[in-house]
C-alpha cells in the first residue's frame, strides 16, 4: 500500500483513463502533495515563523487599519465589530485595540511621528516579506521579488488592505443593522428575516474565502491561476471557521490554564489560535500549489533520481529551443511552453532551468504580457557549441584539493585528451545550428 501511495500513483498518465477515474486519480495525487507539506514539515516550520513575525507586527497593522478608520469617522465601530467578531479573543484583541490607540496618539507630529510610521512600515513589510519568503518555498520558486518590487508592491498591499478591511467591515455592520431596523418596521422582513439573516451570516464567510484567494495569488513570485487560488481560497475559508468552531468548543474545558497563568491565560491560547490560523492559511497555499501543478509531478515520485545521460540531453534541448526562439527575435519561451515543447514534467524543468541559470547559459527575464518569466541565452549564441554546455554543466559545484599521486596525473590527462578531441570533432556544433 504504501508502495502505491509513494510511486505507482504518479506514475499513470491519466490521458490513458476515463474521466471519472482520471477525476479520482488527480484528487488523490492533490491530497497526497498537500500531506507532503505536512511530512516535510514545510507548513509547521513556516507557520512559526510568520507566529513570530505577526506578533512583532499585530499593534503596527491594528494601528494602520484604525488610523485609516479614524479618517472615515468609523474607527469606534470598527473596534466594537471586532471585539464582536473575534470574542473568543477579547481579552487580547482589547489590550492590541488599546497599544494601537496609544500609538496613534502619541504620534501627533514631529520625530516621533515620523518614527511611529517608519516602524509602522518596516513591521508590515517584514512580515509580507516573510510571507512571501514561506509560500515561495510552498510553491518550489527560488527567485524572491526583487527589493525594488518588494517595496512597490508590498507599499500598495498595505495602503489598499487596510481600507479594504475598514469598508467590508462598514458594509457588514450596515446591512446588519439595516436589516435588524427593517425587520421591526416592516413585517415583510420580519417573515424573510429567517431566511435572509442565514445568507447575510454567509457574507464574512464569502469575504474570508476571496481574501485568502487574493494571498493565494499575489504573496507566491510566481503566476498562480484564478480557479485554484479561488477553489484553494474556498476549502481555506471553510476550514478556517470549523477550526474557530472547535476553538470555542475546547476553550471552554481550558479553564485549567487560570489556575497557571492567571491573567495571562489568554495569551497561550491566543498563541496557539495564531500557529494554528497560519497553518491553515499554509495548507491552502499548498493546496492551490497542489490543484495547479498536480500534472508536473507524473513519474516524480520521492525516490525519483534522473540520470546524468538524460539530464544532459534534455539540457541541451532547452537550450536549443531558448536560442533558436532568440535567433528568431521572438518573445522567450516561459518554463510552461518548455515543458510542453518537451512533454517532461514541470518539476523536472524548473530543477534544469535553475542550473542552467545558476551557470550563467541562460537568464530568467520578465515578458511583458504577463507575469510568467521568459528564459533566453545569457551569453553569445555563437559561443554556446554542445562541447562548452557541457563543461559548464559538469562544473557546477565545488571543488575540493586532491592529494597528488601519478594515478591522478594519469586520470587528468586522459580527460584533457577526451577534452581537446570532442572540442575538435565535427560533432561540436553550435546549438543555434541544431
Amino acid at each position: 500500500m504504501k508502495h502505491f501511495f509513494s510511486r505507482d500513483i504518479w506514475r499513470y498518465r491519466l490521458d490513458k483513463f476515463p474521466k471519472l477515474k482520471a477525476f479520482w486519480i488527480r484528487s488523490l495525487r492533490i491530497f497526497l502533495l498537500t500531506v507532503q507539506g505536512f511530512t516535510k514539515r514545510q507548513i509547521q516550520q513556516g507557520a512559526s515563523a510568520l507566529t513570530y513575525y505577526t506578533l512583532l507586527a499585530l499593534v503596527p497593522m491594528v494601528a494602520l487599519i484604525l488610523a485609516i478608520a479614524r479618517g472615515f469617522l468609523f474607527e469606534k465601530a470598527l473596534e466594537s465589530w471586532l471585539l464582536e467578531r473575534y470574542s473568543e479573543r477579547k481579552e487580547i484583541l482589547s489590550k492590541v485595540i488599546e497599544f494601537a490607540d496609544a500609538s496613534l496618539d502619541q504620534a501627533t507630529g514631529g520625530l516621533i511621528a515620523a518614527v511611529g510610521v517608519v516602524i509602522l512600515f518596516w513591521s508590515a513589510f517584514k512580515i509580507l516579506r516573510n510571507i512571501e519568503m514561506v509560500m515561495n518555498r510552498i510553491w518550489e520558486v527560488k527567485w524572491h521579488r526583487s527589493l525594488a518590487r518588494q517595496f512597490s508592491d508590498y507599499i500598495a498591499l498595505i495602503l489598499i488592505c487596510p481600507v479594504v478591511v475598514v469598508a467590508t467591515s462598514a458594509i457588514t455592520i450596515y446591512l446588519s443593522a439595516r436589516f435588524s431596523a427593517l425587520g421591526q418596521e416592516n413585517g415583510l422582513f420580519r417573515d424573510a428575516s429567517p431566511f435572509l439573516l442565514p445568507i447575510l451570516n454567509l457574507f464574512p464567510l464569502v469575504l474570508t474565502s476571496l481574501l485568502f484567494s487574493f494571498v493565494y495569488i499575489f504573496m507566491p513570485n510566481t503566476r498562480v491561476k484564478l480557479k485554484p487560488a479561488l477553489y484553494a481560497g474556498f476549502l481555506t475559508a471553510i476550514v478556517y471557521q470549523v477550526a474557530q468552531w472547535l476553538y470555542l468548543y475546547f476553550q471552554i474545558g481550558m479553564t485549567k490554564y487560570n489556575a497557571i497563568y492567571g491573567t495571562f491565560a489568554a495569551l497561550p491560547l491566543f498563541l496557539i489560535w495564531v500557529h494554528l490560523s497560519w497553518v491553515i492559511v499554509l495548507l491552502g497555499s499548498k493546496v492551490a500549489f497542489a490543484f495547479q501543478n498536480v500534472e508536473a509531478y507524473e513519474f516524480i515520485t520521492e525516490e525519483f533520481s534522473l540520470s546524468h545521460h538524460v539530464k544532459k540531453i534534455l539540457c541541451l534541448r532547452i537550450i536549443n529551443l531558448s536560442v533558436k526562439q532568440f535567433c528568431q527575435g521572438l518573445p522567450p519561451l516561459s518554463k510552461i511552453e518548455l515543458t510542453n515543447k518537451l512533454s517532461i514534467p514541470l518539476l523536472l524543468t524548473n530543477e534544469l532551468l535553475y542550473e542552467l541559470i545558476e551557470v550563467e547559459i541562460l537568464s530568467r527575464v520578465k515578458r511583458d504580457e504577463d507575469r510568467e518569466s521568459g528564459y533566453q541565452p545569457a551569453r553569445s549564441v555563437e559561443q554556446l557549441t554542445i562541447k562548452q554546455v557541457l563543461d559548464m554543466i559538469e562544473e557546477r559545484g565545488e571543488s575540493i584539493p586532491l592529494p597528488p599521486s601519478p594515478e591522478l596525473e594519469t586520470i587528468l590527462k586522459s580527460l584533457e585528451a577526451f577534452s581537446q578531441q570532442i572540442e575538435g570533432s565535427d560533432a561540436n556544433i553550435l546549438l543555434k545550428d541544431i
